[in-house]
């Protein structure tokens, strides 16, 4: 049997060297799609626990009542009524302004990212809100998230008001 060349087993060592390199890259690519994953399921359930907690502050009776006298009567509006709307309004835009961060990040799925639009627009069509993005809220966030917020506004045929009238049912 010959015995190899010093030449022979620095070769095989290269060989040797360049699989474990590959298998390395090869486990590193698994891992980065696993914790990508992982990161992009956790987006989503953050972003659906912030919609979840909206939810149940915007739909406790009192605020439903406010939101309603919004889009109904805004002009009998209290102070406090206002002061409710703004904290509701900033919350509302917060979760809002996360989910456009998820999206243009690539980490928002295109359904969730649709459900954000259409809330928007429920939330925003009333002449209330609308005023009340214009005359301030604009300034609380980012000028490329209200830009969106504004787009969808006026591309929407969305109609509040006579959505609530088709909700009260008649017999």
């Amino acid at each position: 049997m010959e015995s190899l060349t010093l030449e022979q087993a620095y070769y095989i060592a290269e060989i040797l060297a360049a699989i474990i390199v590959v298998l390395s890259l090869v486990f590193v690519g698994i891992q980065l799609r696993q914790n990508t994953q992982a990161i992009l399921g956790e987006a989503m359930t953050n972003s659906i626990q912030i919609g979840q907690t909206e939810l149940i502050h915007h739909g406790s009776n009192e605020n439903a009542q406010i939101f309603q006298k919004s889009i109904k009567a805004p002009k009998t509006l209290t102070s406090e009524d206002i002061h409710q709307l703004n904290a509701w309004n900033i919350m509302f835009l917060v979760g809002r302004s996360n989910d456009f961060q998820l999206h243009k990040m690539g980490s928002l799925s295109e359904e969730r990212w649709s459900v954000t639009g259409r809330a928007l627009v429920y939330a925003f069509q009333s002449s209330w809100h609308r005023h009340w993005l214009k005359a301030g809220g604009r300034k609380l966030f980012d000028q490329d998230f209200i830009d969106w917020i504004e787009d969808i506004l006026d591309h929407s045929d969305f109609n509040t008001e006579s959505y609530y009238e088709h909700l009260m049912l008649k017999e």
